[in-house]
């Protein structure tokens, strides 16, 4: 079964990601490095997602992760990190919800507004206003999260580690095997 983290940035998708994936013995996809990749092959040029927004603007950036998405195959054994703004695209929320069971890691504002703070403000926020642009994007997401998840774990008072038991016990339950560690 695939697993699919939704939720806003700085949520820990792509830890979590990769610490399930290392314990399910799954591989790990990232939408963003998806992206950066589809940006290479169509220009020749490596940018991260950050650039590639910068420089192409939202249209284009979500028309590429738009792409990498509908070219997933259900098939494959996945733990997925996706952008936190897919969801907002209806044929994204309709692909993702046929590749598996989608956990929406669920980070409070402040909580996210620390990291962001320590990693870098994306481009996407207003830069006179990014704490405020930040609750109006995450009222707006939100309800997608909500009804497209499976689960729901919120994330502010749990360990990584805490967090992947979680969603293994949740998805997972008859797995012993996962659960103990061995």
């Amino acid at each position: 079964m695939n697993i699919v983290l939704c939720g806003m940035p700085f949520s820990g998708k792509t830890t979590i990601g990769q610490m399930l994936a290392e314990q399910l013995q799954y591989e790990f996809i990232d939408t963003d490095r998806l992206i950066e990749i589809g940006y290479w092959q169509k220009t020749g040029q490596k940018k991260s997602c950050r650039e590639i927004y910068l420089i192409e603007g939202s249209a284009y950036f979500r028309m590429l992760e738009k792409q990498q998405i509908a070219e997933l195959h259900r098939d494959t054994k996945f733990v997925m990190a996706i952008g936190g703004g897919a969801f907002e695209d209806p044929d994204n929320r309709s692909n993702l919800q046929t590749l598996g069971h989608i956990v929406y890691l669920k980070a409070a504002i402040p909580q996210i507004w620390l990291r962001m703070q320590k990693q870098g403000i994306p481009a996407y926020l207003d830069p006179n206003d990014p704490q405020k642009d930040l609750v109006q994007l995450t009222e707006k997401r939100m309800p997608f999260y909500r009804t497209s998840a499976t689960s729901t774990i919120e994330t502010d008072d749990l360990k990584p580690e805490e967090i992947v038991f979680k969603i293994i016990t949740n998805i997972l339950p008859d797995d012993k095997r996962l659960i103990d560690g061995k």
